[in-house]
């Protein structure tokens, strides 16, 4: 009985534990869905305000090309007029370009994060359909072996010391196959050390595990990111102050606050690829704690190459 309650206690578990990563991955899902309509929103506002500024300009331009031709203006008046409705052009293909990697950014990350909810499907699914079946295995084998001991102990004609503790032992040891049986289920099953956020799968089941293991798992509900500094501009930087941080998979910026600085100088591992760029600097790694408000909004770009700026 006990290792029966046992057992329905482990799919109790089991089930909860699903839940939760699926409730979780939902609202991860819901998360990103909200962001992607928000900053979609925000570029289309900017479009309707740059496309407005662009038919302005270019009416000034016609309104300047008849005076320039009347001689009422000076050609470099006309020439800035000019300028201006190139500008506005180019800010406004910017622009639409800025809402195109919006769209597939974002639908790339929902992408990922419901094939996310798939498989946690899949996996919780099968344990759970693992665990009912070795319940149901349990069940049959302990009650067969019970009853065939017990079977044994009442067949025995004369009743003798030696024999009824041979049957117990019998019965013991078929208690014993139960409970090893049990503990090699509770084996079989790998926990994480720790709760996160799955961010990536490297082995499923009945797969071999390689050298990346089984999943890279994350607080995601905390971010920090590494900055790189010179060696020579170390001295500046200091335990709490602010930081400002870019990237070109997020609109606008993030903040945090300096938590640690590095003890070991090491060679540069982040280049701009720029011309005549120095590939030997010498740098300390800076870590800045991403502020609270700003988490949701790089929670799910674990590795992403940002720039940063400290405020001396």
């Amino acid at each position: 009985m006990g290792d029966k309650i046992g057992q329905q206690e482990t799919i109790a578990r089991l089930e909860a534990q699903w839940l939760g990563d699926k409730q979780a991955q939902q609202e991860n899902i819901a998360r990103l869905e909200a962001q992607l309509q928000g900053d979609r929103q925000a570029q289309q506002a900017t479009i309707k305000r740059l496309e407005a500024e662009l038919n302005n300009a270019e009416s000034e331009y016609q309104r300047y090309q008849q005076l320039s031709q009347e001689g009422a203006i000076s050609n470099s008046l006309f020439d800035g007029k000019r300028l201006s409705v190139e500008t506005a052009k180019q800010q406004l293909n910017e622009s639409k370009a800025v809402l195109t990697r919006i769209n597939t950014t974002s639908n790339k990350q929902i992408g990922e994060a419901k094939a996310v909810l798939r498989r946690i499907d899949a996996t919780n699914s099968k344990q759970v359909s693992e665990a009912k079946i070795a319940l149901t295995r349990i069940n049959a084998t302990g009650n067969k072996q019970i009853s065939e001991a017990s079977a044994t102990l009442n067949s025995i004609a004369e009743i003798r010391p030696v024999d009824i503790q041979a049957a117990k032992a019998e019965i013991d040891n078929a208690i014993a196959t139960v409970k090893r049986t049990q503990t090699e289920l509770e084996q079989a099953y790998i926990r994480a050390p720790l709760s996160g956020q799955i961010i990536k799968i490297h082995t499923h089941s009945g797969e071999k595990i390689g050298d990346d293991g089984i999943a890279d798992l994350a607080q995601t509900s905390q971010m920090v990111a590494v900055a790189e500094i010179y060696q020579s501009d170390i001295s500046k930087v200091k335990l709490g102050q602010k930081a400002t941080i870019t990237g070109q998979a997020f609109i606008g910026e993030v903040r945090g606050t300096v938590s640690q600085v590095g003890l070991q100088v090491n060679r540069q591992n982040t280049f701009a690829n720029q011309p005549g760029e120095n590939m030997d600097r010498r740098v300390i790694e800076v870590k800045i704690r991403i502020n609270p408000e700003d988490v949701n909004r790089v929670s799910g770009l674990t590795n992403l190459q940002v720039q940063t700026a400290i405020a001396l």
